[in-house]
């Protein structure tokens, strides 16, 4: 699993994207980069993020939360909402796997 980080650059280190993947599962990647880059990818998956931006230090940050299906020989085959199941989102990448 890969985690994208397309939300916020400017709090986003290197660091940062390695400790909250650690969290969810030791084998899942990080990838974050530059502004420019950032906005390259965010732009090609159709995503969204605006910082809430206050005085504060802390500020929230509004963004898409969906979750792709990436297979290496096709690409981009399909996305989940958060309102999907673990059940349904391994019934559906069972039947792309298993057709591939």
């Amino acid at each position: 699993m890969v985690l994208i980080n397309l939300q916020n650059v400017e709090r986003a280190t290197h660091w940062v994207v390695l400790t909250l993947v650690k969290f969810h599962h030791p084998k899942m990647i990080g990838l974050t980069g530059s502004k420019d880059q950032i906005q390259n990818v965010s732009k090609s998956y159709k995503t969204y993020y605006k910082a809430q931006k206050t005085n504060d230090d802390l500020y929230l940050v509004d963004h898409s939360t969906l979750t792709y299906l990436i297979l290496p020989e096709y690409g981009f085959v399909e996305f989940f909402r958060r309102d999907k199941s673990a059940e349904e989102i391994a019934e559906i990448t069972a039947c792309f796997i298993g057709n591939s």
